[in-house]
């Protein structure tokens, strides 16, 4: 971006200064502009200035303070110019603004309503109206035609163009913004009602189990008792842990529970033959998926999942889809890959999938990321989710570890 901007700047602004260097080699019977002289120099030295503004007020995002500022003197620059070409002569036209003195203060204000709070743009955006309402100092032949209210209705229009970019540019970006936390606060919720159907699970195999002990204490029948105490003892850790990892106890009451899935069948089911111009999927695992808690397997399975949609969507000419899954006595590792061409944004959306999954593995302590692989061609989506120090097959995460769920997620 900056660079961008700094090119097409220094490309006008060697235009704006070739003009004004040409402009005592054309014949004076074609020459309507004021009289060459220094001020011909005047919009061109201007432009200069005001972009190296502009450009500084798009530089300093870690300094807002100060980008701030520069955005604000961005305009100045030209009004400044306006007043020192009120006293020159004008000749039968005036001076116009010039193409780096107009495209630097649209630069400027665009930064500032886009980046900053409307309280801190509000100085740069009045500096660019003056700015522009200034313009009357430099054509005063047409001034005296059109009248003040004329000209000033004149300036309505560059006025409007001027605050457009910055509006439209922002308020997308707030649309982007809510987005991004609706995906957020879906995915949050998704987490909480697998976590409850996991802990309702557990709940009742604890409430038969306490039934049956009623009858054994009816018999008389000790051993039976000494027996199930342990398990219900474990059954309650377990869903005592899950219910300190839920991120928010809410749950649509019109919806229907599921049970918790297999881990290595969830990602077996992705895996498919080529067709039709389709890359096929792979899915390669390795370690005990099977046992991994119940949070965790979701997560694994759904960032899999929604991996292979985003190559399949998404990767052009790609021919296979690779899906590892590897899990040890800390972590879970997941690598979703493909072997299609690698473009520095995937696909027309803005990723919202890809967000609701890095969301899911933060709240479990972990990490997702995605972009173009770095030892080839595609895209490489990559998860890391930590496992607890002493996780029972099927059990849930230990406390410590949903502590520090909740805490990233705040």
């Amino acid at each position: 971006m900056f660079t961008t901007a700094a090119v097409v700047l220094a490309g006008t602004f060697a235009l704006d200064l070739r003009g004004a260097l040409m402009a005592p080699g054309i014949p004076a019977e074609l020459w309507q502009a004021p009289p060459f002289s220094t001020a011909t120099f005047v919009p061109a030295a201007s432009g200069g200035i005001t972009a190296l503004f502009a450009l500084a007020a798009l530089a300093l995002r870690r300094r807002p303070a100060f980008a701030a500022t520069a955005a604000a003197l961005a305009p100045l620059v030209p009004f400044a110019a306006s007043t020192v070409l009120w006293t020159r002569p004008q000749g039968p036209y005036g001076y116009w603004f010039g193409t780096t003195e107009t495209l630097a203060v649209l630069l400027a204000v665009t930064v500032v309503i886009v980046r900053h709070r409307p309280a801190v743009a509000a100085p740069a955006v009045l500096a660019a109206v003056l700015t522009i309402v200034s313009g009357a100092w430099r054509d005063v032949p047409t001034l005296e035609q059109l009248g003040l209210l004329g000209f000033l209705g004149r300036s309505i229009q560059p006025c409007v163009m001027l605050l457009v970019p910055g509006c439209v540019l922002r308020w997308r970006r707030f649309r982007q913004r809510q987005r991004i936390e609706e995906v957020r606060r879906e995915e949050r919720l998704a987490i909480s009602r697998e976590l409850h159907d996991v802990v309702a699970h557990q709940v009742t195999g604890i409430v038969v189990q306490v039934q049956a002990l009623r009858h054994a204490e009816a018999r008389d029948d000790a051993e039976l008792v000494r027996e199930a105490l342990p398990e219900i003892e474990a059954a309650g850790a377990r869903a005592l842990a899950a219910m300190r990892a839920m991120v928010a106890a809410l749950r649509d009451p019109g919806e229907t529970a599921s049970a918790p899935r297999d881990t290595a069948a969830a990602l077996a089911d992705l895996e498919r033959p080529a067709h039709d111009g389709r890359p096929g999927v792979v899915v390669e695992t390795a370690g005990p998926l099977a046992d991994l808690p119940p949070a965790t397997g979701s997560a694994v399975a759904r960032i899999a999942q929604e991996g292979v949609t985003n190559a399949l969507r998404h990767a052009r000419d790609a021919t296979r889809i690779l899906v590892r899954a590897r899990a040890d006595a800390s972590e879970v590792r997941v690598d979703v890959a493909d072997d299609g061409r690698t473009a520095a944004v995937r696909g027309g959306g803005h990723g919202y999938g890809l967000v609701g999954m890095g969301e899911r593995a933060r709240l479990l302590g972990g990490s997702c990321t995605a972009g173009p692989a770095s030892d080839g061609p595609g895209w490489l989506l990559r998860a890391r989710l930590p496992l607890p120090a002493a996780a029972e097959p099927g059990g849930a995460p230990e406390p410590a570890a949903a502590a520090r769920g909740e805490e990233r997620a705040q």
